[in-house]
């Protein structure tokens, strides 16, 4: 992984810096390679977005990782949004017209205020064609979440279900 993150950072051809404006060593460097790839629970893909998240600029041709690790999700989840949530994730793409299919008369006033909230916290993305998909950044964890504090767990025994 550290390898991947050398040439990814190598290609933006900027100098990675401390705070004091001092070139970051070796040390340094692998202690924040080490924290980001830990807080992605070890996938390479997420952890080459959380190290461009976790860059900021320090001055022209320079950049300094941030000191404020803030990668946690926040208190959005309610049983309603984990059955939004759910569904997106198990069929990976929805739209508005299929959720209100699926849930019913309960869509206009119970889930269509909670999915709104989702799309204003950044957690659903909306595609052109009307699509909605869970951010790709928060995927994983979202996952996760739903896992350990909802009891759900994905597996591919329902993504030949009915489509979404």
């Amino acid at each position: 992984i550290r390898n991947a993150i050398l040439i990814r950072h190598n290609a933006t051809q900027n100098v990675l810096v401390n705070d004091e404006d001092e070139e970051l060593g070796i040390d340094s460097l692998n202690k924040t390679i080490k924290k980001i790839h830990k807080a992605a629970n070890g996938n390479v893909g997420e952890t080459l977005m959380r190290w461009a998240y976790n860059m900021k600029p320090a001055r022209e041709d320079q950049i300094t990782p941030r000191t404020d690790y803030d990668f946690g999700l926040p208190e959005f989840m309610s049983p309603e949004a984990a059955l939004i949530l759910r569904a997106i994730l198990i069929h990976k793409k929805s739209s508005e017209y299929l959720l209100r299919k699926k849930f019913g008369p309960a869509f206009k006033s119970t889930f269509s205020p909670i999915l709104n909230r989702l799309f204003n916290l950044g957690i659903l993305k909306r595609h052109m064609d009307g699509s909605m998909e869970i951010n790709p950044f928060l995927v994983n964890d979202l996952g996760r979440l739903l896992a350990q504090e909802i009891q759900f767990s994905y597996s591919n025994q329902f993504a030949n279900k009915e489509k979404i």
